[in-house]
């Protein structure tokens, strides 16, 4: 996808495509090829040379990028300073970072707000005669995201299940894609935090089949962790290991809790206490 942008980009003339072009490239870059760098340099270069609402959105994206690379308080206030007059594509992707920065950060109710105003967009655009925009897709799957890990965060176990459901659901009334997996980590996620640790691993067996050909957002790390987790639950510390042995080199850092809690889980299914202590600590 990347040889194909390249070779189109000396080709597109008008600005509006420009940027929809960069966009587009500096979120495959990050997410697909695993080029943080070259990502977030794409990004700037494309903002520096277009007008006002493209920046915005651009920033947004931005924000988003900075999340899953572990630096969630970069856009913890990002919706502060860019959702005012924008268009509900740009606040989308507004709301998502904000949502993401915010769950990150430890302040669920502010980023359930930012979740709202996301999906408020997202229905905004759906209606408009050319419905959503394709890139979209991967927003909804960010919203989807902080949303469940807010509401685990603030013990509403229930609401995140019935959420991943939701996606799932969405997801399966789409072309099969990528987001199919990604939804099915979250249901298992929340069955993970309301104790069901074997429907947990039904789920996230399924969703880390599918994120070892597609891998959108880098949730195939996500998936890996939690598996790991269910497995060292079960008291199956060999296949929490076998597990935590495929992560990828190059993995979102903004999922390494959710590995070293699994390492934290998997020691203690070992008796190894003091190493299980020190991964919960870190």
């Amino acid at each position: 996808a990347e040889q194909v942008a390249t070779t189109a980009a000396p080709l597109v003339s008008k600005a509006e495509d420009r940027y929809r072009l960069g966009m587009v490239r500096a979120l495959n870059l990050f997410f697909g090829l695993g080029q943080v760098d070259a990502a977030e340099a794409m990004l700037r270069a494309v903002a520096a040379g277009t007008e006002a609402e493209p920046a915005r959105r651009l920033r947004a994206v931005a924000g988003v990028l900075a999340y899953f690379s572990g630096r969630p308080q970069q856009g913890a206030d990002i919706d502060q300073d860019l959702t005012s007059g924008a268009a509900a594509g740009t606040t989308i992707w507004v709301a998502t970072a904000a949502a993401l920065s915010l769950a990150g950060s430890a302040r669920p109710a502010e980023a359930l707000a930012a979740v709202a105003r996301g999906w408020a967009a997202l229905e905004r655009c759906a209606q408009k005669p050319e419905g959503a925009e394709p890139e979209t897709a991967l927003a909804r799957l960010a919203l989807v995201h902080a949303e469940v890990s807010a509401l685990l965060l603030v013990g509403r176990i229930r609401d995140a299940g019935t959420r991943a459901a939701e996606l799932h659901a969405w997801c399966l009334a789409q072309p099969a894609w990528a987001g199919d997996a990604v939804a099915a980590a979250h249901i298992g996620w929340s069955a993970l935090a309301a104790g069901r640790p074997r429907t947990a691993l039904r789920w996230l067996s399924e969703a880390t089949v599918s994120f070892a050909q597609r891998n959108p957002g880098g949730y195939r790390q996500l998936g890996i962790a939690l598996q790991a987790q269910a497995h060292a639950l079960l008291g199956d510390g060999p296949a929490a290991r076998r597990v935590l042995d495929a992560t990828p080199p190059h993995h979102p850092e903004v999922f390494e809790p959710e590995t070293l809690l699994a390492e934290a889980w998997l020691a203690a299914a070992d008796n190894h206490l003091p190493t299980g202590a020190d991964r919960a600590v870190r």
